[in-house]
This record gives C-alpha cells, sequence and structure tokens, in this order.
C-alpha cells in the first residue's frame, strides 16, 4: 500500500509558481484597467478602496449570446474584493473565500436607485468574477525551469502513492510525473 498526500496551494508556491491571491488581484487588476499592475500600495489604489466604480450597464442579451462590459464588471468585482480586504495586499485563499461573505452590495445597492437592475447587475459581476478567476487558472504556467523538491521527490512514489489535490495546476504530474488517476 502506498502513501497518501494532501496538496493545497501551498505545494505550488513552495514552487514558486504564482497562485496566490495577490497573483489573482492583479490579474483582475489587469483586466480591469488593461494594463499592467504596478505596486499594490499605490495611491491609486487606496483611492479607488475608498470610492466604488461606475457601475457596469446591464447585460444585454443577443443571438449570439450576452454581451456584457467586462472591463466595468471586472473594475466593480475588484473594488468589492479590495474593499472587503479593507485593502489588505495579500492573504491566504481561505481568508479571500471568507471575505466573498463580506462584500459591500448594500453601499452599491444605497448608491444606485434601481434596485432591481443593480442586483441583476451585481450577478453578473460576480459571475464575471468567477469567469475571470478561471481565466486566470487557465493561463498559469508552470515555468520549464522550475526546480521539483528534492525532499519530496525522495518520499513520492508515482506509482504508488495516491494524492488528494487542493491546487489549481496540475504541478504534481508536470514536475513529478504522477499519474493522474493517482490523483484526485
Amino acid at each position: 500500500m502506498g502513501n497518501l498526500f494532501i496538496l493545497g496551494n501551498g505545494f505550488d508556491i513552495a514552487h514558486k509558481i504564482p497562485t496566490s491571491y495577490c497573483n489573482f488581484k492583479k490579474y483582475l487588476w489587469e483586466q480591469a484597467y488593461s494594463r499592467k499592475h504596478r505596486r499594490t500600495d499605490d495611491i491609486g489604489d487606496c483611492i479607488r478602496y475608498l470610492f466604488p466604480p461606475k457601475l457596469p450597464p446591464m447585460q444585454i442579451h443577443t443571438a449570439n449570446g450576452p454581451f456584457s462590459n467586462h472591463k466595468s464588471e471586472c473594475r466593480m468585482a475588484y473594488w468589492l474584493i479590495n474593499k472587503a480586504a479593507k485593502n489588505a495586499h495579500d492573504m491566504d485563499w481561505n481568508q479571500f473565500e471568507s471575505l466573498l461573505d463580506d462584500l459591500d452590495f448594500a453601499l452599491i445597492i444605497r448608491r444606485n436607485k434601481r434596485n432591481e437592475d443593480v442586483a441583476s447587475i451585481l450577478a453578473e459581476v460576480l459571475s464575471t468574477l468567477n469567469r475571470v478567476f478561471f481565466e486566470w487558472v487557465c493561463s498559469i504556467d508552470i515555468p520549464t525551469d522550475t526546480k521539483i523538491k528534492s525532499g519530496f521527490a525522495k518520499l513520492i512514489d508515482i506509482e504508488n502513492d495516491l494524492a488528494v489535490s487542493f491546487n489549481y495546476t496540475d504541478t504534481l504530474e508536470k514536475l513529478y510525473g504522477s499519474k493522474k488517476q493517482n490523483i484526485r
């Protein structure tokens, strides 16, 4: 009988793969503002934290599918998570998941008179946040020069050991040659 390994995002971070909350926040910023993220603690980030962006327009459904203002939705999503995080520059993913309970929808609703429309728009913003997260995960590359951890490599038997992985990436397969059928 083999060993069971339980892996989370720390496994990727230990391999210097950019999968932290901060990396996602930078990606979301770049989607919202169409430029590379500079520093997370610049004055512009603080100002954006204080004042919500303009409400995105309602999504329009066409024969070719929904049409939305992706950048505006990303700006709103960025503001919501940044405000809930109290402008924190980095945090663990479990903290990010917890702060989703603290998104300040009430402020957005109070600032806009069309409550029914606002609720629909905010639902689209959350859908966009989910979609952008998925796009970000798909964009993560494991650099070819990523070094394996020799201590871990000695522990794992790729033929017989099993792994439960909570990772977004296939680091275990790519770096250590683990078989997909041995990973759950």
